[in-house]
């Protein structure tokens, strides 16, 4: 599935921002308080960004393999320097036109 076939447009503009390794604009679409998860673990946002997809994890979503719940689930082959290549979901949580939340982690199988 190409991003550009993403149905829910925010999580399209998280999922590009992220494809362009654009700091600036993926972190413009979050709430200042907003809550993400890493395997069920709360993490800061922005720290976490920091180090797992703009720092030394250059995390990237290699593949976009389904999407669900009306586009707010988003699952993808990951590729981390850090972690190596995976299947991961991504669920967001969407309060007016920023995320409010975003759980991520690894699927099984």
């Amino acid at each position: 599935m190409d991003r550009a076939q993403l149905s829910h447009p925010i999580v399209k503009a998280a999922i590009t921002a992220l494809h362009a390794g654009d700091r600036k604009a993926w972190l413009a679409l979050f709430v200042p308080d907003a809550v993400l998860t890493d395997d069920g673990s709360r993490r800061s946002y922005v720290e976490w960004s920091d180090t797992e997809l703009f720092g030394k994890g250059n995390g990237r979503i290699i593949d976009i393999l389904s999407e669900q719940d009306n586009g707010l689930t988003v699952n993808t082959l990951f590729h981390s320097n850090v972690w190596g290549e995976f299947k991961t979901f991504w669920t967001f949580q969407i309060q007016g036109d920023k995320i409010a939340r975003l759980d991520v982690g690894q699927l099984a199988g």
